[in-house]
């Protein structure tokens, strides 16, 4: 499963990216100037990415798809 994890302001980012890597997450981009990590996780670990220290919120990713240009207007 992917997710994003959002990182309290004034946490050193790679140390928080470091505890979640601990926490079973597979860190894909660190993207320190928003404060934002995001990876990959087995469902089964994603709940306690939420209780490492120093991330304020884990949302995993949702797909958007938008119909062809071409498509009728629903």
């Amino acid at each position: 499963m992917r997710i994003t994890a959002t990182i309290q302001d004034g946490q050193d980012l790679n140390e928080v990216a470091g505890r979640l890597t601990s926490a079973g997450l597979r860190v894909d981009q660190k993207l320190v100037e928003i404060g934002i990590v995001t990876g990959e996780v087995a469902e089964a670990a994603l709940e306690g990415l939420g209780k490492v220290q120093g991330v304020l919120a884990v949302e995993p990713e949702r797909e958007v798809q938008l119909p062809p240009p071409d498509s009728p207007v629903q």
